[in-house]
């Protein structure tokens, strides 16, 4: 009978262990997928003029004062204007 509840204790604190081990990991990589999500520096934002999408300056093409989201947008726009 003593040999059977010590057993059981043994159960009980290995699988306690186990748990534990586990939820302190999954907290570590929650914690780290959290930092890797976080937003680096905040970007303005731009309006193209040909179709009106938003997107960060840095990716958008100037030319004549107006932003475009690509050349292909740019160069329809200047062809508009020159008619």
């Amino acid at each position: 009978m003593f040999r059977s509840l010590l057993l059981l204790a043994a159960v009980i604190v290995i699988v306690w262990f186990v748990q534990r081990q586990r939820n302190a990991r999954r907290q570590e990589g929650r914690q780290s997928s959290a930092s890797d999500k976080a937003p680096g520096r905040i970007q303005d934002m731009v309006r193209c003029t040909e179709c009106g999408i938003h997107l960060p300056e840095h990716e958008a093409v100037q030319a004549e004062g107006k932003t475009f989201c690509s050349t292909a947008h740019r160069d329809a726009w200047q062809q508009r204007e020159q008619r």
